[in-house]
């Protein structure tokens, strides 16, 4: 019977001798792969995300132009009406 519990105790270190290996192997992959990985898409979404503020900030500069042009042709529309009265 010890034998037996013996073999059966090799075999399942065998087992957790792989294991090991391929645990070993999935921490080496996660870190030198995936971890590097998921770096460059965060640095590629900051590019995004500032290259869309940037975007953004020029079409709220030229909204705001167009509003105060829309103001002056307005403002300019009541001088030309009030120098056509008097």
């Amino acid at each position: 019977k010890f034998t037996v519990l013996d073999q059966k105790f090799t075999v399942l270190d065998q087992k957790f001798t792989v294991l090991d290996e391929k645990v070993t192997g999935l921490e080496l992959v996660i870190e030198n792969e995936t971890n590097v990985n998921i770096r460059r898409i965060a640095e590629g979404h900051c590019d995004l995300v500032r290259n869309l503020r940037e975007a953004r900030k020029v079409d709220d500069e030229k909204e705001l132009l167009a509003i105060r042009v829309t103001v002056l042709e307005s403002d300019m529309s009541k001088v030309k009406h009030q120098l056509a009265i008097t």
